[in-house]
C-alpha cells in the first residue's frame, strides 16, 4: 500500500462461528484498523467463507461500528464464498480484492459502500447478485466479466456508475429489474448480443 503501513490484525479479532470439515467461516471483525488483512488460515484450517454481516456497519444492531473507518480490505485467495451483506454500509471502504477462487458473492455484499472506487470481479463468478453494489456512489466505471450470465434485480441501483463495459465474448443472458435504476450518471448502456431477457 503506497504511503501507508499495512497492519495485519491478530487472529483473535476475527470471531469464528463455524468450522467446516475443510475450512473456516468468519462471522465478525472487531478491530479498528484502517487497512485490514484477513488471515489465510485459522487453527490450521483455510478461511473459506466471509459470513453474513461479518463487516457490516450498523450501530443500532451490530457492535462493530468501527468498521466504518476501514479503507481497504485484503482477502486471502482461500475465500470462495462471501455471504449476504458481508460488507454492507462500510462507508470508508475504497478498495477490496476479490479472490480468484471466489464463486459465490451474495446479495447486498457491498451495498451502500459509498466510497468504494474500484473492484474487479473474478472469472469464476456467474451472477451479480441482487443489490450487490446498490448505493455505491463512487463506483464510476465497471467491467462485466465475460462469464457473468445474470445481473439480478437492483444490482447497481442508485450507484454512481458512469460507464459499464462488457468483456469481449460476454455470455450475459439476463438483466433483472431496476438493475441500473436510478443511475443518473449512466447515459448509455451497450448490451451484448448474448442477452435473452431484460426485466
Amino acid at each position: 500500500l503506497k504511503g501507508s503501513i499495512l497492519v495485519e490484525p491478530t487472529v483473535k479479532r476475527f470471531l469464528i462461528v463455524k468450522r467446516y470439515f475443510k475450512g473456516i467461516e468468519i462471522l465478525s471483525y472487531e478491530g479498528k484498523e484502517v487497512y485490514v488483512k484477513a488471515p489465510e488460515r485459522i487453527d490450521n484450517l483455510p478461511v473459506t467463507v466471509i459470513g453474513k454481516d461479518a463487516f457490516r456497519v450498523n450501530t443500532d444492531i451490530f457492535p462493530n461500528s468501527a468498521n466504518k473507518n476501514i479503507k481497504e480490505i485484503i482477502l486471502p485467495e482461500t475465500v470462495s464464498v462471501i455471504k449476504e451483506n458481508a460488507f454492507r454500509d462500510c462507508e470508508g471502504l475504497e478498495k477490496i480484492n476479490l479472490p480468484k477462487n471466489l464463486f459465490t458473492l451474495e446479495a447486498g455484499a457491498f451495498a451502500s459502500c459509498v466510497n468504494l472506487k474500484e473492484i474487479t470481479l473474478p472469472e469464476n463468478l456467474k451472477i451479480i447478485s441482487e443489490e450487490l453494489f446498490a448505493g455505491c456512489k463512487n463506483l464510476k466505471h465497471f467491467q462485466i466479466p465475460k462469464n457473468i450470465v445474470k445481473i439480478q434485480n437492483n444490482a447497481f441501483c442508485s450507484a454512481g456508475i458512469e460507464e459499464v463495459t462488457f468483456e469481449e465474448g460476454s455470455r450475459l443472458e439476463s438483466i433483472g429489474g431496476s438493475a441500473f435504476k436510478p443511475c443518473h450518471n449512466l447515459s448509455e448502456l451497450w448490451i451484448p448480443n448474448s442477452i435473452k431477457e431484460i426485466e
